[in-house]
């Protein structure tokens, strides 16, 4: 077969040409990747493909269980993922198909969230083909369509970045409101969330070394990223009202974890840090050359306060992991915000 240059430099400009029309509309962006991210999910469950663990059934029928009886109670589980799966098994007869809608409508949405904080930070163009890698990224594609809370965590955790952005471009205090307000409900879902307040307020605070002293303003500002907090203390004071210990679900999950977990220490120290590079070693290289590049130049732009976003976090989840307060799989879990 004889390769024809003029077949192929007219299907290379047919590219070029609607590329620069959907790069062009943000609107066509969005719509294309979010129906790109639908018809996927589709795909995969059209095949029969399930994603059914231990803590998927558990959490479906403790759900189920609180929707009898409906009650605040705490536990080793935070419970914000049990109160959404029960009110949507209020609509859903159908248990697992309830909790499998929860995470489908979550992890397409947070497409939005993911694609709106990359366009501020970088550019349009990078934040399309970002958002391609985060649809069929692995371990989305399956969170998406299991019923763990992993993906509406996401979406609140990425809700948190794209206000936090949004705030540093328009500092309008409202929108660093709706990021401390979004970290908060991430918090009832994943405790990983809480790192995400620490991370938040950090950032916030990052004001202090540019104006060399703490403002007032700034001041109001830190007090309004500590928001994110809310659940945190309501969450601690929950266990000290039903079991008079603050931390009655750290010792216990703990306690779990050390019946499971066999790393040692040495072990865990290298584990931690390579899963990064190990899961997504391009964008983990990139992210650190980017931040390396921005900080040599003493510059603290959009750019780097995204990334810090993402590697402050990380690096907080893996001396969590490393102390031993974690499973073994967690940063392949949370690296998925990192695409």
């Amino acid at each position: 077969m004889k390769f024809d240059k003029t077949k192929f430099k007219g299907a290379i400009d047919k590219f070029n040409f609607y590329s620069l029309k959907l790069f062009h509309s943000e609107f066509l962006s969005l719509l294309f990747l979010i129906s790109l991210k639908v018809i996927f999910q589709v795909i995969l469950l059209s095949t029969g493909f399930r994603w059914l663990s231990a803590d998927d059934y558990c959490r479906t029928v403790i759900s189920y269980n609180w929707l009898q009886k409906p009650e605040i109670t705490s536990g080793v589980w935070l419970p914000f993922h049990f109160w959404l799966n029960g009110f949507f098994m209020m609509f859903i007869k159908d248990l697992f198909v309830a909790a499998t809608a929860i995470t489908f409508i979550f992890s397409t949405l947070s497409v939005f969230f993911f694609f709106k904080s990359i366009e501020i930070a970088f550019s349009r163009r990078t934040a399309f083909w970002s958002s391609i890698i985060f649809i069929f990224f692995p371990f989305q594609a399956w969170l998406g369509i299991s019923g763990l809370p992993e993906p509406v965590f996401f979406f609140f955790v990425l809700g948190g970045l794209y206000f936090f952005m949004l705030w540093k471009t328009k500092n309008r205090k409202r929108y660093l409101f709706y990021a401390a307000v979004s970290i908060a409900l991430s918090n009832g879902f994943r405790y990983e969330g809480w790192l995400f307040s620490f991370t938040l307020i950090l950032l916030t605070s990052l004001d202090i070394f540019k104006e060399k002293k703490l403002t007032k303003l700034i001041f109001k500002n830190i007090l309004i990223a500590s928001f994110s907090l809310v659940t945190i203390f309501w969450w601690l004071i929950l266990n000290y009202v039903d079991n008079n210990d603050f931390f009655f679900f750290a010792k216990e999950t703990s306690k779990i974890y050390d019946n499971f977990n066999t790393a040692k220490y040495f072990q865990k120290v290298i584990q931690y840090p390579t899963f990064i590079f190990y899961i997504a070693p391009i964008t983990s290289f990139f992210s650190i050359k980017v931040i390396y590049s921005n900080l040599r130049k003493g510059e603290l732009n959009l750019t780097v306060l995204f990334l810090l976003y993402n590697i402050i976090e990380l690096t907080l989840l893996m001396i969590q992991g490393i102390m031993g307060t974690g499973g073994t799989n967690m940063i392949s879990r949370y690296i998925v915000i990192n695409a």
